[in-house]
Parts: C-alpha cells; structure tokens; sequence
C-alpha cells in the first residue's frame, strides 16, 4: 500500500504490538500472566502506554513488578539480556537479539495500546531501496517472522 505525496513516499505496516521478552533461567517455565506479577519488570513507555497496561493489569487483578524503568526499549532489551529483568518490548523485537535463551510471550493483559507506523522516504533519494525494504518489512510482518528478510534484503547490492 504505498502512496505519493508530493514527492514523499509513505508505505503503512501493520501494527506494532507489544510482548514479554525474559531469560528462561528467569521465566523459568512461568507463563506470561505469572511472570508479570513475580519477575522484576524493565519498561520503557510513554506516559498513555504505561496508564494502559498498569490499568490493563489491575483489570485482570495481575500487580506489576516494575523494577526498571528505561528511557529506551534498548536499555529494556539490555536488561533482557543481563538476565535482571523481564521486560515488554514491541512485538517485532528478534529474540535472537537478546540472546539464545531468551523467550518472548504475549500478554496475558487485555493491553489495547499498540502504535501505527509507517515507512516513508522521498523519491529522490532512494525509492527503489525504500519500497525494497518496506516491501520486506510487510513480508516478514505477514508471515510472522522477525525482521530477517529485511536484513537479508540490506545486503543486497543495489542496481543504480
């Protein structure tokens, strides 16, 4: 679904969700709606986001271990990867990023907050590269893999 306005390209992706990134010597075999009330918890949310989820928990009577938070999702992604925290993440975050044992599960919290994006560029400078990976992007989004096929699509040498 690409569009051109004046000279600007823009390509809408799906929908950024939201999930549970932790180390599986701390998950350790818990599912997420337990995880989230015992594992020290790393966030990084804007102010709606954070009202969203803590009013999503207190909804399904599930007391958040907020530990940790983050001016980034990669300070949340570090602390994933010490092994300190759980933390959520957007949903399209590889777990082979955090590690090799790391194990991203869905919220078990009726969490409604997800953000649209979209991938945009100018004609100019870089169509025929932008609508590849945008195209990779909407590919990987659509067959439920992370984002290999746009990494794999970087790579590629480029015709002028």
């Amino acid at each position: 679904r690409l569009r051109t306005v004046t000279g600007v390209q823009t390509c809408a992706l799906p929908i950024l969700g939201y999930a549970l990134y932790a180390r599986k010597t701390l998950a350790k075999q818990r599912q997420s709606r337990e995880l989230l009330s015992v594992a020290p918890l790393a966030v990084s949310m804007d102010g709606q986001a954070r009202r969203e989820l803590e009013a999503a928990a207190g909804k399904d009577r599930i007391k958040l271990r907020i530990e940790l938070e983050c001016t980034s999702f990669s300070l949340a992604a570090a602390a994933v990867r010490t092994g300190s925290h759980a933390a959520i993440l957007p949903d399209i975050v590889p777990v082979s990023a955090l590690g090799d044992d790391v194990i991203r599960q869905s919220l078990p919290v009726r969490f409604g907050y997800s953000r649209q994006i979209s991938a945009c560029w100018h004609r100019a400078t870089g169509d025929r590269l932008a609508t590849l990976v945008s195209k990779a992007l909407l590919a990987a989004w659509a067959d439920g893999r992370e984002l290999d096929a746009a990494e794999k699509l970087l790579s590629l040498e480029l015709d002028p």
